[in-house]
């Protein structure tokens, strides 16, 4: 069976297992909360350069498109006033364009016309017709008569290039004469970096979408496996069709630092760390207070207060421990050993006592020091007066033949002890201690008539 002590230490142990298991919980949660909300906040700036790139690739092709369709309309109305101004009209394209690499002039679909020509030379005089992967969408234009956009695709000249298609009619409005088209050729890779698209931090990103086919065009920027676990897709709407954005979340790449995660966990367990010893020091302030409260200073066992208290209890006859008895213990000759060797001898000796009354009786009874040289036992699941006065004799018989040693003295405890039991006074505990100080006068009075 386990002492008072061991119990003690044992739910100590216990309840700092609880706090440990529990701060380990609750700084793990905040630390997976707060993992979630950087997470949510790094997505958010991932969304927002996403963005922002679709409305660069808008902006920019849609800006070009509009200075190359004034071109266009010229053409349509004064071809021959084009062809003869060319280089003037070419010059002030490139100056009100983005990202235009070039513009040029093809009647009957043969490139007749290009600015700027340096760079570009290799594109002079190309028939659009042979060119089977861009003819297609010329002839588109023509049919739909409507601006198409095609690619990207490999130029001739080197690089890719985005191809807007502009059909020319020379009956406008009725539009049955096809003349040819003017051609807008945006620089693909200066699109791609103006926008920001592969510089995009904590996201994998591909687009689909060639010749403006939107999410049946091929794709061409990117993995083609990124669409079917893409995170996010963004329409890219073009002057004719769109493109579309996939992009995935590097969850790697956007989680916080290890080092922030570090100096988080560590400030929380530093502040577990603080709550458990502000709790620890709380706690042995209230053990003091109560000790002060219900526990003798100077002895360690409990006084008159934490007495009359467990004896009131007692007072239910529902409880298990209703049949007890009480020792009213008086020391004998303390006086003496006040005055002839000191107060601090006087406590040695009061001590003593204590220590040993708890030392002879059991673990579960109450051993108490009622103010000065008296002490109290409450000897509880005591059936009989007879069991009671056969510890009392016991403890006389003990402390006759144990001694205490101090500086060099010995001193014997001389004890005169009252007993009663509770059957005595039907439970009255006021008449039980009555009646055990009375006892316990008695027998000093009959042990001061055997010395004497």
């Amino acid at each position: 069976m386990l002492s008072g002590k061991q119990k003690r230490a044992l739910a100590a142990t216990l309840v700092s297992s609880l706090y440990l298991l529990l701060s380990i919980a609750i700084v793990e949660q905040i630390l997976h909360a707060e993992r979630a909300k950087q997470m949510n906040l790094a997505r958010s700036n991932v969304n927002l350069q996403l963005m922002t790139a679709k409305g660069a690739l808008e902006s920019a092709v849609v800006l070009d498109a509009y200075v190359g369709n004034s071109v266009a309309t010229l053409a349509t109305v004064a071809p021959d006033v084009v062809e003869k101004n060319w280089s003037v009209i070419g010059r002030q394209f490139m100056e009100k364009s983005t990202h235009a690499r070039s513009v040029a002039l093809a009647p009957n679909d043969v490139i007749a016309y290009i600015y700027p020509l340096q760079g570009n030379e290799k594109a002079l005089g190309l028939d659009l017709r042979s060119q089977a992967e861009q003819y297609n969408t010329i002839q588109q234009a023509r049919n739909r008569q409507t601006v198409m956009i095609a690619g990207p695709v490999s130029l001739v000249q080197g690089g890719m290039g985005v191809v807007v298609r502009y059909p020319v009619f020379s009956d406008f409005p009725e539009n049955h004469h096809y003349w040819g088209n003017v051609s807008v050729v945006i620089d693909f890779e200066q699109l791609m970096q103006h926008a920001g698209v592969a510089s995009i931090n904590g996201a994998t990103v591909a687009i689909r979408g060639k010749d403006a086919k939107g999410e049946q065009g091929e794709v061409f920027f990117g993995d083609n496996t990124l669409f079917s676990q893409a995170d996010l897709t963004l329409p890219i709407n073009l002057p004719s069709g769109s493109w579309l954005l996939a992009a995935k979340y590097q969850d790697h790449a956007l989680a916080a630092k290890g080092t922030q995660s570090y100096i988080i966990r560590a400030t929380l367990y530093l502040l577990c760390i603080i709550c458990y010893i502000a709790l620890f020091l709380f706690y042995q302030s209230y053990k003091r207070s109560r000790n002060y409260a219900y526990y003798d200073e100077l002895t360690g066992l409990a006084n008159r207060r934490m007495a009359m208290q467990k004896l009131s209890e007692l007072t239910d006859e529902g409880t298990a421990k209703a049949q007890y008895a009480l020792l009213n213990i008086d020391l004998n000759h303390f006086k003496q050993v006040n005055d002839g060797y000191g107060h601090a001898a006087g406590d040695a000796l009061l001590q003593f006592v204590g220590q040993q009354l708890k030392r002879r009786l059991r673990s579960s009874d109450l051993v108490a020091r009622m103010g000065g040289d008296e002490f109290l036992v409450v000897l509880y699941r005591l059936e009989t007066l007879a069991q009671a006065q056969m510890q009392a004799n016991k403890l006389l018989q003990h402390f006759a033949t144990t001694r205490l040693s101090w500086q060099g003295t010995e001193f014997t405890a001389s004890l005169s002890i009252g007993v009663a039991h509770s059957n005595e006074v039907n439970g009255n505990v006021e008449a039980l201690l009555t009646l055990a100080d009375k006892r316990m006068y008695q027998h000093k009075t009959a042990q001061q008539s055997s010395a004497g």
